[in-house]
């Protein structure tokens, strides 16, 4: 028996106002359905003016990449030992759930990962 594990095309995130791909190295913001109906993220993101606020939201994913109940992921970003929540919603939502932060950059998606059946 084979399982097909190819990857689809990875897509450009959607960002929400004052959101943006980080820049430098890492990849930018971005999602694919694997072959085995996970969505997974991969990229740097950032925000580009001002704080942040809990419930805010990031980028929206679209139909068919979205998760069947909401997911909470806690994700690397800034420096050494920063950590921030978030969650995936139904809606397609990727939310900021770790308060009020000055402009963070290079929150880190790579391990945001869910199966959307």
């Amino acid at each position: 028996m084979t399982v097909q594990l190819a990857l689809d095309s990875w897509t450009g995130l959607s960002y929400s106002n004052n959101w943006a791909d980080n820049g430098g190295a890492q990849a930018n913001g971005s999602y694919v359905l694997d072959g085995l109906l996970f969505v997974c993220l991969r990229g740097s993101v950032k925000r580009t003016a001002g704080n942040t606020a809990n419930g805010e939201t990031i980028a929206t994913l679209p139909a068919g990449f979205r998760p069947t109940n909401t997911v909470s992921f806690r994700l690397a970003y800034g420096g050494a030992g920063t950590f921030a929540d978030i969650d995936v919603t139904t809606a397609g939502l990727v939310q900021w759930w770790s308060g009020v932060v000055a402009t963070p950059a290079n929150l880190l998606l790579h391990t945001i990962r869910f199966p959307t059946s």
